[in-house]
């Protein structure tokens, strides 16, 4: 997926309610709920950081450790 339409799945989540995690964790979280990454996280954050390349794994990483 682009970047534009992985940040565009972030977008619409928060549309339904406010989520504690940073987009891209967010991101993370919802390609995992995917069925081309099914409960993957490293296929999921593989991407996100693909995207993102600005994003620290290790602090993408550690955040994540209090979501999943």
């Amino acid at each position: 997926m682009t970047r534009k339409e992985l940040q565009a799945m972030a977008d619409s989540r928060r549309k339904h309610g406010a989520h504690p995690a940073s987009d891209p964790a967010l991101i993370v979280l919802l390609l995992m709920e995917t069925e081309e990454h099914a409960n993957n996280y490293y296929s999921a954050l593989r991407e996100v950081l693909a995207a993102f390349p600005e994003v620290d794994r290790n602090e993408l990483e550690t955040e994540l450790d209090r979501f999943i």
